[in-house]
Parts: C-alpha cells; structure tokens; sequence
C-alpha cells in the first residue's frame, strides 16, 4: 500500500523539520511536489472570491443599504486578487452609476456579461436594479462629508 506524503515543508530525507528550539538543521526545507498548488484551482478561487464580493455588493444595493455595499467594496479592496478584477472593475462602476443617480447606466452594467457568470439569484437582483430612489443615496453620501470634523485629523 501506498504511504501518504506529509504535508508541509520536507527535508531531503523526508523527515519534518524539528521543532523550533530544537536542533537546527543547516539544510534548507524542500517543498515536495504534492504541496505545489495546482494554478487552475488557485485562478478559480481568486475568480470565485470576487463573483462573490460582487454578488454582496448586489444584495446591499438591492437592499437599498448604499453605505453598506460601499463599506463592502472598500473591504473587499484590501484583497489584491480583487482589485484587478473584472469583478471589482464592475462594482466600481456600479457603486459609481449609484452615487450619481444614473440609471441607465445602472441597467447596463446589470445587463453586462460579469453579471451574468454570477449565481442566477444574483442575476435576477441585479437586473432589477435601483430598486430605490437614487436621490436620497446622494444625500446620504453629501450629510456623511458633512459630519467630518475638519479639526479631528485622526
């Protein structure tokens, strides 16, 4: 029978390192080939973890929760994978289209071929997008500026 490889770093002679404070070795570990990440699975869960922030911001907006969707996007920029993603490229345009009132241009991005490689639930969501009045996200945004105490620099 087949032994299973141990994961983790391996030295030449297959033995884990030792524990820290204990004996060092001079040898450098090795990284067996079974620990190497397989690229197509590690593209495939960048490209997930970005439909899947998308798709958060889509309920927020659905959800009339502006602030929330935003807060959602400036999290969900933190994570590198998803900055240069066409995902984040397209939330960037949505929460845009939403600060300033356009419509239009809310309807076309929903209509947009990101959109539609997301979950069908999220599809229908975003198809009926603004599901609210755009006016009162605007206004909610400019009493936001306004509550900034110049003063506070913190």
């Amino acid at each position: 029978m087949l032994e299973e490889p141990k994961r983790g770093y391996q030295h030449d002679n297959g033995e884990l390192p030792p524990a820290k404070g204990l004996e060092e070795r001079e040898e450098e570990p090795v990284i067996s080939t079974s620990d190497a990440v397989d690229p197509v699975k590690y593209f495939s869960l960048l490209e997930q973890s970005g439909v899947a922030y998308l798709s958060a911001i889509i309920v927020y907006l659905y959800l009339h929760d502006f602030k929330q969707a935003q807060k959602c996007y400036d999290d969900c920029t933190q994570v590198s994978a998803f900055l240069s993603s066409d995902q984040s490229r397209c939330a960037s345009k949505l929460l845009s289209a939403y600060r300033e009132g356009d419509v239009e241009e809310i309807k076309r991005i929903a209509q947009s071929s990101i959109i539609s490689h997301l979950d069908h639930a999220i599809i229908r969501l975003a198809r009926k997008l603004p599901t609210g009045d755009l006016k009162g996200i605007e206004i909610d945004d400019a009493d936001e500026q306004e509550a900034l105490d110049e003063d506070n620099l913190v």
